[in-house]
C-alpha cells in the first residue's frame, strides 16, 4: 500500500484527491446526522480554495494560517483548502483562551488567523508582538479573518506542511514543524500498521482539531478512503451509541476517554462493539486497570500508539499477546529508528532502560523559530522525545517515565514553568513549583507548592483557579494546591519537581 502512495503522489493532499476521486458517491464524513460524500466534501474544499485566494483573506503560497474554530467540519474544509494552494495550517482547538490565542500567534508567526470566535483585538494587540487588523469572510458570517503584522514567506526550504503548537519535549510552547514527505510517512505508516481501508468506518469521540487526532485519525482515514466519524457528544451513552449505530470498525480515543467508557454498564453489551476490529490509544498513559476493564466488558483490547511532538508516530502494538498489550507501546512502525542510549550518549542492550531518541524521515525539521533549542533537542538527525525507556530482545518498546519536565494530561504536553509564571501574577504568590502527579484518569493532573508573601494569608483556591482561568487553557490550571514554607531545590538552587505518586 505504501509503495504505491509514495511512487505516485508527491503530498497526502494528491493521494485524497485521488482517493476522492474514485469514490465519488462514498460518504467521506459523518458528523450527527449530517452525511458528506467524497464528491460533496471536494465541491467544499473548491469553494474555499477560491474564497481564500480571490476573498479577502487574499492568501498568498506559505501563509501561515492559525485556525481556531469551533466546528470540526468547516475545519476539514478549510484545512483540505490550505494544503491545495500550498498553505500552511496551524490547528487551535477553537475553545482557546486569547492569552493563548496570542502564545500560538507569536510562536508561529502566523499571518492570518481564521476564527469562529468573537476576538477582542485590543487585548491580542495589548500582549502580542504584533498587531492585528480584522477582515469579514465572504461565505460564512460565523467566520473572521484576523490579519496579524508577521511577514508571510516567501520560499519554504524544508517543505514546511503545518505547524503544531505544542509544550513538546522542552521549555515554553513552541511550534513543532513537519514537512509534507514527514507528514506522508507517519500517516501511510500509521494506515498500515492498522490495517486501514477503504471498507473502515474510523470513529473518534475527540475533537478532529487536535495534534492527536489529525496525524492519527483525520488524515490516515482520508489516505484510504475510510469513513471519518464524529460527535459532538462525548458522554460515554453518545459514544457507545455512535459505535452501534454507525457501524463503527475502528474506535480512537485517549486513556481518559476510554476510562469514562469503562464506567458506562451499556458497555458490557457486547453486540454494541460487534463491528469494531480495533480500538487504540495514544498521547498519554494507559493504566493497566483501564485495559482490563475495557478487555473484560467488550473482549476488545487497547492496542498503544507512540507518538511524541517532534517524533510523530513511533510505535505501535499489534500483538496477540494480552500482556504485552497491557505493558508496551508496540513495535517501531515502518521507517522508524529507535535508539536507546544512556546519560552518556552510549547505546545500551536490550531490557536496559535508557533515554529514547527516535530518527527517520518521518520526525519534524525542528521548531519553528528556535535554532539554540534545535541543537538541543534534534541531535545526529535524530530526537530526543524525553521519555525514558528500553526495548526488549524482540524490538518491543517499554516505557518507565519521563526524563523531561513535562506534564502529559490526556495527551496535553503542559509545560510547569508556563504556569508557574501564570501564578505568579496572583497578588498573594511569593513562589511556586509546579509539578505532575499520577491520575488514574489523565495519565497526569498538575499539582502546584506555593509560599505566600504573607504566612498570615489564607489562599483562596477557587478565585485562584478563576484568576488562572483567564490566563491558561483548563487542563493547565492545577488541581491540587499546597501551602508550604520552602520549595523543593537541588545544591544549585534548582527547583526539583520529582513527580508524585
Amino acid at each position: 500500500m505504501r509503495g504505491v502512495a509514495n511512487g505516485n503522489m508527491s503530498k497526502l493532499i494528491d493521494l485524497f484527491e485521488t482517493t476522492f476521486e474514485k469514490n465519488p458517491d462514498k460518504i467521506a464524513i459523518e458528523y450527527g446526522d449530517r452525511k458528506i460524500s467524497c464528491k460533496n466534501l471536494q465541491g467544499e474544499v473548491r469553494k474555499w480554495c477560491k474564497e481564500l485566494t480571490d476573498g479577502s483573506a487574499e492568501l498568498k503560497e506559505n501563509t501561515k494560517v492559525l485556525l481556531a474554530l469551533d466546528d470540526d467540519i468547516t475545519f476539514i474544509f478549510l484545512w483540505l483548502a490550505l494544503w491545495k494552494i500550498n498553505c500552511i495550517p496551524v490547528p487551535m482547538d477553537g475553545f482557546t483562551d486569547s492569552e493563548e490565542l496570542i502564545h500560538a500567534v507569536d510562536a508561529s508567526s502566523c499571518n492570518i488567523i481564521i476564527s469562529t470566535k468573537d476576538i477582542n483585538l485590543d487585548n491580542l494587540s495589548k500582549d502580542s508582538k504584533t498587531k492585528f487588523t480584522k477582515v469579514n469572510c465572504n461565505i460564512d458570517n460565523s467566520i473572521t479573518y484576523i490579519k496579524t503584522g508577521y511577514e508571510n514567506i516567501e520560499e519554504n526550504p524544508n517543505d514546511c506542511a503545518l505547524l503544531f503548537y505544542t509544550s513538546g519535549t522542552t521549555g515554553l510552547p513552541k511550534c513543532v514543524c513537519f514537512s509534507h514527505d514527514a507528514m506522508k510517512e507517519n500517516v501511510l505508516s500509521l494506515a498500515e500498521a492498522i490495517h486501514l481501508t477503504s471498507n473502515d468506518v474510523f470513529f473518534t469521540p475527540l475533537s478532529i482539531m487536535l495534534p492527536a487526532t489529525i496525524a492519527s485519525v483525520f488524515l490516515p482515514a482520508f489516505s484510504v478512503g475510510s469513513t471519518l466519524v464524529m460527535t459532538k457528544a462525548s458522554f460515554p451513552g453518545s459514544i457507545i451509541k455512535n459505535v452501534f449505530e454507525k457501524n463503527v470498525t475502528v474506535f480512537y480515543a485517549v486513556p481518559y476517554m476510554y476510562s469514562l467508557l469503562c464506567t458506562a454498564m451499556s458497555l458490557r453489551k457486547s453486540e454494541y462493539w460487534k463491528n469494531v476490529r480495533l480500538c487504540f490509544t495514544s498521547s498519554a498513559f494507559l493504566d493497566k486497570d483501564i485495559f482490563d476493564s475495557f478487555y473484560e466488558k467488550t473482549s476488545i483490547p487497547i492496542r498503544s500508539l507512540y507518538c511524541s511532538s517532534e517524533g510523530g508516530a513511533i510505535s505501535f502494538n499489534r500483538s496477540d499477546d494480552l500482556e504485552l498489550l497491557r505493558n508496551s507501546v508496540g513495535y517501531p512502525l515502518s521507517g522508524v529508528i529507535i535508539r536507546i542510549l544512556n546519560d552518556t550518549g552510549e547505546e545500551v542492550p536490550p531490557g536496559v532502560p535508557g533515554n529514547i531518541f527516535v530518527g527517520g524521515s518521518h520526525i519534524s525539521f525542528g521548531y519553528h523559530n528556535r535554532e539554540t533549542l534545535n541543537k538541543e533537542v534534534f541531535k545526529d538527525n535524530k530526537v530526543n522525545t524525553g521519555d525514558l525507556g528500553y526495548m526488549d530482545k524482540s524490538g518491543y518498546i517499554f516505557l518507565t517515565g519521563r526524563a523531561s519536565e513535562t506534564i502529559n494530561v490526556s495527551g496535553f504536553l503542559v509545560n510547569p514553568e508556563e504556569v508557574e509564571e501564570a501564578i505568579k501574577g496572583y497578588p498573594q504568590v511569593k513562589d511556586v513549583l509546579v509539578y505532575g502527579f499520577k491520575s488514574m484518569n489523565t495519565g497526569e493532573c498538575v499539582g502546584a507548592k506555593i509560599i505566600l508573601k504573607n504566612d498570615k494569608d489564607i489562599l483562596d483556591t477557587d478565585q485562584l483557579y478563576e484568576y488562572l482561568s483567564k490566563k491558561l487553557n483548563h487542563y493547565k490550571i492545577p488541581r491540587h494546591c499546597e501551602i508550604v514554607k520552602e520549595l523543593p531545590q537541588s545544591r544549585y538552587g534548582k527547583k526539583i519537581r520529582s513527580r508524585m505518586g
